[in-house]
């Protein structure tokens, strides 16, 4: 049985790959389904804004469990960068490049996506 990922703010069920791979729904995240999920953004309540170890654990946690995880976004069109699970690894949705799990750990990891040793190694 899949589990059905839900937004760890209001606890909707998220059903975008994106939303899926933050682990926040487009309005707990203040931007849109296109996402912005590496953006910090204040909120004029509270004076709360959300910390990049949020979206750091976010990544790690959707590493760990095999889930799609949002990188970045594509130079050209600014859309986000997508990478999804399959048996091999994972691929990008915009132009199929596909990357081993360990390879996008360590990618991850070499830029400051997630901190080293966070994800459990596979061999």
């Amino acid at each position: 049985m899949r589990e059905t990922a839900k937004c760890k703010k209001c606890g909707k069920k998220l059903t975008d790959p994106i939303s899926v791979a933050v682990g926040l729904g487009p309005e707990c995240r203040g931007g849109t389904s296109r996402g912005n999920a590496m953006s910090s953004r204040s909120r004029r309540s509270t004076g709360k804004s959300y910390d990049i170890g949020l979206v750091q654990s976010t990544i790690a946690s959707a590493l760990t469990n095999g889930q799609p995880v949002s990188i970045g976004r594509d130079i050209k069109t600014h859309n986000p960068i997508v990478y999804v699970p399959d048996n091999e690894g994972y691929y990008t949705r915009a132009d199929g490049y596909k990357i081993s799990a360990a390879d996008l750990v360590k990618y991850c990891e070499r830029y400051g996506f997630i901190h080293t040793n966070s994800v459990p190694k596979t061999e």
